[in-house]
């Protein structure tokens, strides 16, 4: 992403639906000893959506509601649907941004 690599590694994905439509969705788990705030646990949700969006959007209707990442400390957790409704500060692309400008000093 933005020349960045990117590794999302959800814990698990899984599909629900039907004949007509079937739905994908996943869950990632993440721990950090200072623990993620929700802006933080978003970025993992939104990459996570993206990851699955990228990979199986032609088989599968990507629920952003099912984008889930958990903080295992916390047992706080983000969807990506949160982040579409604004609850939760998109911060994926500004935090590439920012490394990006700070990788060209």
């Amino acid at each position: 992403m933005k020349g960045i690599p990117i590794h999302v590694a959800p814990h698990h994905i899984f599909s629900y639906g039907d004949e007509e439509q079937s739905n994908l969705g996943g869950v990632w788990f993440v721990a950090w000893l200072d623990r993620y705030d929700l802006g933080d646990l978003g970025i993992f949700s939104e990459s996570l959506f993206r990851y699955l969006s990228d990979i199986f959007s032609n088989h599968y209707k990507i629920d952003p509601n099912h984008c889930l990442t958990v903080d295992a400390l916390s047992m706080q957790h983000v969807t990506y649907k949160q982040i579409l409704e604004g609850d939760i500060p998109s911060l994926l692309e500004t935090s590439a941004d920012k490394l990006n400008s700070y990788l060209k000093m």
